[in-house]
């Protein structure tokens, strides 16, 4: 079973061949301007240690969206029900 930081590592070295192999860099409108910044936002979480807290604030943040945007409260309701994988919520 991979730990967390054997992920990022896989990942590092996916989006390094993603690089390597297309020849391009950040900024050249490929994917990785989608694949560099998610890395970072991975290896970030794993050095946070704050992480589940950030992740509640997070998933309650979502939660109110639809009242804050007047979806009105059945879209409300609807969006508090559903587990986000990356919430923390197991």
């Amino acid at each position: 079973m991979l730990d967390a930081a054997r992920w990022i590592r896989a990942f590092q070295v996916g989006v390094e061949a993603v690089a390597t192999l297309g020849g391009a860099g950040a900024g050249d409108r490929t994917m990785l301007d989608a694949l560099l910044p998610a890395l970072t936002v991975f290896q970030q979480a794993l050095s946070d240690t704050d992480a589940p807290a950030s992740a509640d604030r997070s998933r309650k943040r979502k939660r109110d969206v639809g009242t804050a945007l007047g979806l009105g409260p059945a879209l409300a309701t609807w969006n508090g029900n559903v587990v986000d994988a990356g919430s923390g919520d197991d």
